[in-house]
Formats: C-alpha cells, sequence, structure tokens
C-alpha cells in the first residue's frame, strides 16, 4: 500500500470529489431505512463527508495513515463529523 502514501497528497487532484458519486451512492442509499455507512477504503475521505453532510452518520476506514490523517484535516474543514479510523 506503499503506493497510495506516495499520492496521498495529491490524490483529490488525480481524483477529484464529483457530485455525480454522491447522487449515485445516495440513489442506493436513501430508500434504505438505517442511514448508517460505512466506507471501506475511503482514501482521502471525499465522499464520506458529503455523505455525512447529506445527513448520513458515517464511519469510514482506509489503510493508509496519511489518507486519514488528510481526511481528518478535510473533515475539520467541511465541519462535518465522520469517524475516520485507519484499518
Amino acid at each position: 500500500m506503499a503506493f497510495y502514501s506516495t499520492i496521498s497528497y495529491y490524490y483529490d487532484d488525480i481524483f477529484p470529489y464529483n457530485e455525480a458519486q454522491l447522487k449515485f451512492v445516495k440513489s442506493f442509499l436513501l430508500p434504505l431505512a438505517h442511514r448508517t455507512i460505512l466506507d471501506i477504503g475511503c482514501a482521502s475521505g471525499s465522499l464520506s463527508l458529503h455523505l455525512a453532510k447529506a445527513g448520513f452518520d458515517v464511519s469510514a476506514i482506509d489503510f493508509d495513515e496519511i489518507m486519514i490523517r488528510i481526511a481528518k484535516l478535510k473533515q475539520k474543514e467541511m465541519g462535518v463529523h465522520v469517524n475516520f479510523n485507519q484499518m
């Protein structure tokens, strides 16, 4: 997984957040009664944070420690809560 550590600071430039991705995921989640989500392989947390902003209760995990640090920094900037953990 060292590859992701090497691109972690550029991850959002390489794979920018896309509103269409959020719409696609929400289209499958909204019919569900339970609004708790586990995002496995959350990378820099963009989708997780936008799901939390949309009202979902989100926990997110990623193997890469640097990605989780970046996600936590973005969380502070956005002012939403996601339970980010390295696993």
